[in-house]
């Protein structure tokens, strides 16, 4: 995993970073801190006393509490237009682990949409479910977005918060990680039987984070892809995301850069994203793995017969 000074660089790639901008919910990590000369502006759901109040709480050290960047909105749920005064002023907007937190994903699209100008960029960082503690939390569906959308949902509903616990899950004892470590997956939090959902949100609270989304890169890229085209949103993808560790990164923007995939072959690339992840997580017993070694070579063999081709890759 990269370090966190070429981490930002590359949510900064392609942002005009003497333009303006808002950064969402920055905390202690801004990506374009105001110390050094972005012209930014700071939405977040707490005032800096809040924000401060939070951290200490969670047991973040107080170097870490004196790096929070200054809010200038606090959100309430309002269109960020609304709570800014401006349309369509923006040349950017970064967002680091924000949307897999909002409840409304056409919504929160729309609302980075209504304050980027025309040719204004939007900068993702999303959590990258095969590599976190979601990693056994099934794939969020075009439909669920859809529904939360129609629903008008403004937070998590009992049973995204009930799955986001039961279904947490470590390795190593860590709720992040890269690909290939070779180590057993377990569960994080819950054990084998956290409660019933009654029990559960009453243990963790109302303030819970919990995930409201899960995707690999390209669920993630199909879904926005199939927002737009049904005119939840009219925000393209820009190029194709970029993986590292455990998030993926990924701009979006009114203007089309013409690129666009096809929904067959995103379709399959989740496909080939899962499979990948199965295999850089689990460690097969030595019988199995000899098992499967044997199968390759057998495939491979009935491969060259067939069709005269040699089948390295399976």
């Amino acid at each position: 995993m990269m370090k966190r000074a070429a981490r930002n660089e590359l949510v900064l790639d392609g942002l005009d970073r003497s333009g303006l901008g808002i950064e969402l919910g920055p905390s202690r990590h801004p990506v374009a801190p105001k110390r050094e000369g972005f012209n930014v502006h700071v939405i977040d759901h707490l005032d800096n006393d809040g924000l401060k109040v939070k951290l200490r709480n969670s047991g973040s050290s107080e170097a870490e509490i004196e790096n929070v960047e200054a809010v200038d909105f606090v959100w309430n749920g309002e269109s960020y237009a609304d709570l800014i005064g401006a349309r369509h002023q923006y040349d950017w907007v970064i967002a680091s682990h924000v949307i897999e937190h909002v409840p409304d994903l056409a919504g929160f699209l729309q609302n980075c949409s209504e304050v980027l100008k025309d040719d204004g960029v939007l900068s993702l960082v999303v959590p990258d479910k095969r590599f976190c503690f979601d990693h056994f939390r099934p794939l969020s569906s075009l439909g669920s977005a859809i529904d939360a959308h129609l629903e008008g949902r403004v937070q998590s509903t009992p049973g995204t918060i009930y799955d986001g616990h039961i279904n947490c899950s470590s390795l190593n004892g860590e709720l992040t990680w890269g690909q290939g470590n070779g180590k057993q997956l377990e569960f994080g939090i819950s054990g084998e039987d956290p409660g019933t959902v009654d029990e559960v949100a009453r243990r963790i609270g109302p303030t819970f984070e919990t995930h409201c989304w899960c995707w690999v890169p390209s669920s993630f890229e199909l879904m926005v892809k199939d927002l737009n085209r049904l005119g939840y949103t009219d925000l393209h993808i820009l190029e194709p995301p970029v993986s590292d560790g455990y998030e993926f990164f990924v701009k979006l923007g009114r203007i089309q850069s013409g690129y666009s995939a096809e929904r067959l072959k995103l379709a399959r690339q989740i496909q080939q994203e899962m499979y990948h992840s199965y295999r850089a997580n689990y460690v097969l017993s030595p019988s199995m793995a000899q098992y499967y070694k044997s199968m390759r070579r057998s495939l491979r063999a009935l491969l060259r017969v067939v069709t005269g081709k040699s089948g390295k890759k399976l």
